[in-house]
């Protein structure tokens, strides 16, 4: 079987298995090393109870192709747009009682990408 296929079907099933609905004291943690491929979307939807504050981690490497990681109001609104092939951290507060969408979006994407958030 080649290693590439293996490593992408691999990669595929780790993305959905990190897809987290996140309460109280959680933590948001996706990941993914692509091989090439046509397009592919992850999201996860983020909501509290109460305004608080999250620390973004991010992380992300394109070899090839295009990747989109953004914080999202739930209307589609985007909050924050994270810059690609670089590495960092940011604080932000989101408000209570609205829902929030982490989206990342590749299109003929080869590389990886890491995003978590702390409350």
């Amino acid at each position: 079987m080649n290693k590439k296929f293996t490593a992408c079907g691999i990669a595929i099933i780790a993305i959905f298995i990190g897809i987290l609905i996140c309460k109280g004291n959680a933590v948001i943690e996706m990941q993914d090393r692509f091989c090439k491929k046509e397009q592919k979307s992850s999201l996860t939807f983020i909501d509290f109870d109460e305004e608080t504050e999250l620390t973004f981690y991010y992380d992300s490497k394109v070899k090839d192709g295009d990747l989109a990681i953004t914080l999202k109001a739930g209307d589609g609104e985007v909050i924050k747009a994270f810059e690609t092939n670089t590495k960092g951290k940011e604080k932000i507060i989101l408000d209570k009682n609205k829902t929030y969408i982490v989206s990342v979006e590749a299109e003929c994407f080869s590389g990886g990408y890491y995003i978590k958030a702390v409350k």
